[in-house]
């Protein structure tokens, strides 16, 4: 057979708020063109007929066909302590399925440049919860809970060569995805379309390069690939506004909109060139 193969592939976890909608990563289901389902704890397979991203806080809601979930207690994440008990689930590795591991909050109102290996570009995810309960590639997108059961975060990342540290998005955001997607509100965030690294200052001290976001690649289409942004530019500024340990490129991005215009300021071997990118519709 010479024809398109198809892939199964277990990639992330999740955990139901109603009967028939899932609480997911979006980095789990980032790919657009796929098609994805669930497997219950009995083991069925469902599947799912669709998907409302939230690319800024990296969640995903899955409307699941025939769904007859019974919902997980939500908690309040606003009142979570460092030091308190936490407990993981998810499906570690891909291949360990409703593993369970627990640790304590190591930190709140935490901020992570998050990646899954399917997306084509970073995310700044800011106010997380640290947690070190052990998290694992497949635990993405799997429920943080306290010691009554309740959710209290959404496990997001774990710390790129580090140990005992692990992210969580704070429920009360899934909250207001749920109120939003309820209301029928469109989450489409402006997008730029690099990915990143962050050119600190201590680095740019000991380096030819400023201070900003060292572009990696650009996305096909995207607004940075039309306004001519290009792999190893320099961006120091939008409209202005220089990029720094406390103004990110994501936290400057959030303040647009979808279809607006924005000066880039960015070097490229040694000189700085000022492009205008016109900002498209996260997907």
């Amino acid at each position: 057979f010479n024809g398109p193969q198809l892939q199964e592939s277990s990639i992330g976890t999740g955990f139901a708020v109603a009967k028939d909608i899932v609480v997911s990563n979006r980095h789990v289901v980032s790919d657009t063109d796929a098609t994805y389902s669930v497997v219950d704890s009995d083991g069925d397979k469902l599947d799912v007929v669709d998907i409302y991203r939230d690319p800024l806080n990296d969640l995903a809601l899955l409307k699941i066909s025939d769904g007859d979930f019974t919902p997980i207690e939500l908690g309040d994440s606003d009142v979570v302590r460092v030091g308190q008990t936490v407990i993981a689930i998810g499906n570690a590795l891909g291949r360990f399925s409703n593993s369970v591991t627990k640790g304590i909050i190591s930190g709140v109102g935490r901020g992570i440049t998050a990646s899954g290996s399917i997306s084509q570009f970073q995310e700044e995810i800011e106010n997380v919860l640290q947690t070190d309960a052990a998290l694992n590639p497949g635990n993405s997108g799997g429920p943080l809970l306290n010691i009554a059961g309740q959710v209290i975060g959404v496990n997001v990342a774990v710390g790129v060569q580090t140990e005992n540290i692990g992210f969580a998005i704070p429920v009360n955001t899934v909250k207001e995805l749920i109120s939003d997607y309820q209301s029928g509100v469109d989450r489409r965030k402006p997008f730029l379309g690099i990915e990143y690294v962050v050119i600190t200052p201590e680095f740019a001290q000991n380096s030819d390069l400023p201070e900003g976001v060292l572009v990696r690649s650009v996305v096909s289409d995207s607004a940075a690939d039309e306004a001519g942004v290009k792999i190893n530019d320099v961006i120091t500024a939008i409209d202005q506004t220089n990029i720094s340990d406390s103004t990110s490129l994501a936290s400057i991005i959030k303040g647009y909109k979808v279809n607006d215009k924005v000066k880039l300021s960015v070097w490229r071997n040694g000189q700085t060139l000022e492009l205008t990118a016109q900002l498209k519709a996260s997907e």
